[in-house]
């Protein structure tokens, strides 16, 4: 992920590129691009594009008035504004019960607790960090630094383990 402020808002570019193979065999390819900008703790706009196994899911989500216009996978649909998307770079979305699908862009329903603390290899090598359980209609576990910072992620999709770490 990379951060940079552009005026009075912050930009998040955001690239995961995860392949699993098999003895040679390709069982899982998964590709995402995404541009978020934030004005202080609100949205004002997202674009991402999801490759994965060969399907391509592309979405746009933009700040109107006082709700987030969202077009995805199965059309358009309103969101209330303040809604998170699934970035997971913000820990505040793990108080949230709604969150904008970035990959097909849909609202999932979901719950997350915290589970423990653990130590984990992420951010260029051991680190503490506190492990949070999603469920709902994304299912999946999450790390954060004490201080917050997003550390790692894991998912199954498609019936593959995929785990993913922040690198710095």
């Amino acid at each position: 992920m990379q951060f940079r402020l552009s005026g009075d808002q912050l930009v998040v570019n955001s690239k995961v590129d995860v392949t699993a193979e098999f003895a040679g065999i390709s069982l899982f390819n998964y590709k995402f691009i995404a541009q978020e900008l934030w004005r202080g703790d609100v949205l004002q706009s997202l674009r991402s594009r999801t490759r994965m196994n060969g399907q391509t899911f592309n979405v746009s989500a933009v700040r109107q008035g006082n709700q987030v216009i969202i077009d995805g996978s199965r059309g358009r649909v309103a969101a209330p504004l303040g809604i998170k998307p699934t970035s997971y770079w913000k820990p505040a979305l793990l108080r949230e019960r709604r969150l904008l699908d970035m990959q097909r862009g849909i609202i999932l329903d979901v719950q997350s607790a915290k589970t423990g603390t653990e130590t984990i290899n992420a951010m260029g090598g051991r680190v503490r960090a506190n492990r949070y359980s999603m469920k709902g209609d994304a299912n999946m576990e999450l790390w954060y630094t004490p201080k917050g910072d997003w550390a790692a992620g894991a998912m199954k999709l498609k019936g593959v383990l995929v785990q993913f770490a922040r690198k710095t």
